[in-house]
Formats: structure tokens, C-alpha cells, sequence
């Protein structure tokens, strides 16, 4: 059984009391009085020390209960952020970026357009060739997309290859068959033009077509080596275009260096003019036609 203190004393003091009392001396009142004022006055000094001892603890374990609350509230919060910031990258991701994109029709038909990789709008792609039966050179160098981007058709110049020369002609006439310019279109006057060459699946211009005389040189070597053994020492002159044979001589330049400097310039005789056949678009030498004599009579 727990006694406090407090209570003992005062048990005691009664007990002195009522001892002096019997045995009639009034002095002690006062003596045990003071005793029963210290010892009280004892019990609350024990009793605030306890109250205030109590109280101590009671502030300390409501802040280290409070401290644990803040703790685990962070550690949720922060596991809250965590677990949500892979949702939000998620949800990012899955966000179209094309979506709110205005991408312009390009001047191509949709069969000629494709879209790169890592962009939104499509662009037009060029068809290539193989061979020089694949190229042409077309009267309609775009597709239009609307009546806005029809023009006046002119001479074929346009080089590209037969596909695309045909998708950009059903385009023409798909929005400008009944477009009316103002003013109205030119009669062209087309001369004839050189067919144009595949090369590299690019359908250009053939660097060995001529289309005046002008245009025609003696060249000394006939064609571009490919390697050192095709190196050849110069002939009399082979009969083609200024700008084949400035090919021609940056090829033997190259793959040929130090091999042809023992070759001596042949003899060649006198050689007649180089004219451009508007047939075949190539660069020949212009013999003189002999008349027939006519026969005395």
C-alpha cells in the first residue's frame, strides 16, 4: 500500500495533539500548531514538486509525441510526392505533341508525302529513279493543293521522274480545270529540250546533251577513269560537251596522277567542226557534205 507523506504527518500531529491535550499544557497548542503549519506546508512543497515533476513529463512526452507526428506526417507527405511523380511523368508522356500542331498542306499529292520522324507535319518526298527511262521533264513542276496554288503551264522543264510528273499533273487538273487567271495565261513557244539522266536516283540534267554547236569540244580523253587502270594517254580528241569533258579531266586528274607522264601527243590529223545533232542532242564533227559532180555533157 503507497502512504504519502503528506498524510502521515498529519496523522501524527493529531496524535501529539490530543497527547498534550490530556495532559493540560496549553503551550503546545502553539508548538504542534507550528509543526502541523510546516509539516503542511512540507506536504504541498511534496506535493507541488510531484505536480510540477508531472507536468514536466507530460510537456515532454507531448513533444516527443508531437515530434513523432511530424515525423511520420514528412515521411507520408514525401512518399505522396514520390508515388505521384511517376503518375505525372506518365501522364506527360502520354500527351500527344501533335495534337494542337497546324501543319500546311505541302505541294505534293498525299502519296508523295511523308512524315519524319520526331516531327508533326508531313513534307513531300522525291520518288527516285533507275535508269534514264524513269525521268522526263514535266509541264507541272507542283502538285497543288488548292485553287490558290494553281498556275499557268508552260514548257516542260521541270525535271522529276514520270510518277511524280503524273501525280502533279492530276493535281493541276484536279483544282485548276476551271481556273480562270487574270490575265490569262501565255501561249508558250517550247523548243525542244534534251531528255534528262538518272544519276544516283536523281533525275538531272545530261551532262553529255548539247544544244548548240557552242556547246561541243574536242575532249582528249573519252571518258572518266574509275581507277588507276582504266588511265589512258590522250588521244586526237573525242567529240562532246565542255562540261563533260571539264568531268572527264578532274577524273584522269585524279585517278590519274604521275602515270600518264610518259605519254607522247599522237599525231593527229586536222580536224573538221564539231556541230550539235538537234536529233540525238550529242556533239559530232561536221563533215562537209560532198555534192554529186555534175557530168559534162
Amino acid at each position: 500500500m503507497n502512504v504519502r507523506p503528506g498524510r502521515v504527518a498529519l496523522a501524527f500531529a493529531a496524535l501529539a495533539f490530543a497527547a498534550l491535550a490530556a495532559c493540560g499544557e496549553e503551550p503546545g497548542i502553539e508548538t504542534l500548531s507550528g509543526r502541523v503549519d510546516t509539516a503542511v506546508a512540507d506536504t504541498a512543497v511534496v506535493e507541488d514538486t510531484r505536480v510540477t515533476s508531472d507536468t514536466a513529463a507530460s510537456e515532454d512526452t507531448a513533444v516527443a509525441v508531437d515530434t513523432v507526428e511530424e515525423a511520420d506526417t514528412a515521411a507520408v507527405e514525401d512518399t505522396v510526392v514520390e508515388d505521384t511523380a511517376p503518375d505525372a511523368e506518365d501522364a506527360t508522356d502520354t500527351v500527344d505533341p501533335c495534337a494542337l500542331v497546324d501543319c500546311a498542306a505541302p505541294p505534293c499529292p498525299l502519296e508523295l508525302q511523308v512524315i519524319p520522324e520526331g516531327q508533326c507535319c508531313p513534307i513531300c518526298t522525291t520518288p527516285t529513279c533507275e535508269s534514264p527511262e524513269d525521268c522526263t521533264r514535266c509541264t507541272w513542276p507542283t502538285a497543288p493543293a488548292s485553287a490558290a496554288d494553281c498556275y499557268c503551264t508552260i514548257c516542260p522543264t521541270a525535271l522529276m521522274t514520270n510518277t511524280e510528273c503524273q501525280a502533279n499533273q492530276a493535281a493541276w487538273e484536279l483544282h485548276c480545270a476551271d481556273w480562270e487567271p487574270d490575265p490569262a495565261c501565255p501561249i508558250p513557244r517550247c523548243i525542244n529540250e534534251p531528255p534528262p539522266v538518272c544519276d544516283a536516283g536523281e533525275c538531272v540534267e545530261d551532262p553529255q546533251a548539247c544544244r548548240t554547236d557552242s556547246d561541243c569540244v574536242r575532249c582528249n580523253h573519252g571518258a572518266p577513269p574509275a581507277s588507276p587502270d582504266e588511265c589512258q594517254c590522250p588521244g586526237c580528241g573525242v567529240p562532246t560537251t565542255a562540261t563533260w569533258c571539264e568531268e572527264i579531266e578532274l577524273a584522269v586528274l585524279e585517278q590519274c596522277e604521275g602515270l600518264l607522264d610518259d605519254c607522247l601527243p599522237p599525231p593527229c590529223p586536222v580536224p573538221p567542226p564539231l556541230a550539235c545533232n538537234q536529233e540525238t542532242f550529242r556533239c559530232v564533227q561536221d563533215f562537209p557534205v560532198e555534192r554529186p559532180r555534175r557530168e559534162d555533157r
